[in-house]
């Protein structure tokens, strides 16, 4: 216990840049909005809403490759999951005045370079546990359309730590914000782990692409509605989809003893930029608020509904 409490404490350390603003743009509804929605930051339900209070003309979803990683078999997705990834910024269309999904900055800036960028961060300890929980959550029926990547879903039928140990799916667990804001390029591998000698200059530069959003929040902000509302400057309703459900009882485990010592070391390894990134964030949306106690509500609350989750019947 004692091992744990202190590692718990150790990875509240992040250096968060304060000389980024991280200040945006004021919305313009003449431009298009384009937001990077990075998995398991309730960015389904957010798109929706935006969507249905926009009501654009062209609204473009789906996926660029960056949360594939190395993976290239997408021959053996069905015609229907096909239509949701796009390989090459040429094939989105160039007229659309919504485009969200899980793009990176560089396809976004690419293909839409007079749209305004959002994106938002979740607490990346308990983003990436969601992700776990989450696909798990998933049958074989349900993973029937996604051919090859489905056995990389079905990875997270396997322990926490394995599930974190495999490099196939790095560019899924392995500090996420930092890849997309800076994808393709800068170094980092498609099918191994970030290396902490990399840490410094890849930061700065996260930091750097961070900073020239439009609009930015973390998900945590007990202001976050009212504040999305007030930049996009629309009436919107808060609607919750895509929420992980109860996991099948044949894959249901006592959380506590999946977060042993190695395996919180490996959350902490996974998630050790992206923190950076969420840490300085949070300090300008919420300056007047204690952000390691807010992480450390978040970490034991979102353990608590895991745990519940998880735990057999």
């Amino acid at each position: 216990m004692k091992l744990r409490c202190n590692l718990i404490a150790s990875i509240f350390k992040p250096n968060p840049f304060l000389k980024y603003e991280f200040s945006g743009a004021v919305r313009n509804s003449q431009q298009p909005l384009a937001m990077m929605h990075i998995p398991k930051t309730a960015g389904t339900s957010l798109m929706h809403d935006i969507s249905a209070s926009l009501k654009p003309a062209l609204d473009i979803r789906g996926f660029d490759r960056t949360l594939f990683g190395a993976f290239d078999d997408f021959a053996s997705f069905s015609e229907e999951a096909k239509k949701n990834i796009y390989h090459q910024t040429a094939d989105m269309p160039a007229n659309a005045e919504l485009i969200m999904g899980h793009f990176s900055r560089h396809t976004l800036k690419a293909r839409y370079p007079d749209a305004q960028q959002i994106t938002f961060l979740r607490e990346p300890f308990i983003r990436i546990l969601s992700l776990w929980i989450f696909w798990r959550c998933h049958r074989d029926e349900q993973l029937a359309g996604l051919g090859g990547w489905a056995n990389l879903v079905k990875l997270s039928r396997l322990s926490l730590k394995e599930f974190l140990s495999d490099t196939r799916i790095a560019s899924q667990t392995d500090n996420i914000t930092v890849r997309m804001l800076l994808w393709p390029g800068s170094g980092i591998p498609l099918d191994r782990f970030i290396e902490d000698r990399s840490d410094h200059e890849l930061l700065a530069q996260a930091l750097e692409r961070l900073n020239s959003f439009s609009y930015s929040d973390v998900i945590e902000n007990p202001s976050f509605n009212e504040r999305v509302k007030g930049w996009l400057q629309i009436a919107m309703s808060s609607s919750r989809l895509n929420e992980t459900s109860v996991v099948p009882e044949h894959l249901r485990l006592k959380l506590e003893r999946e977060l042993d010592t190695e395996t919180l070391q490996l959350l902490q390894q996974r998630s050790r930029l992206d923190l950076q990134l969420w840490t300085a964030l949070a300090k300008r949306r919420l300056p007047e608020r204690d952000i390691e106690a807010l992480r450390l509500q978040t970490l034991l609350g979102g353990i608590a509904r895991y745990s519940s989750l998880l735990n057999p019947a």
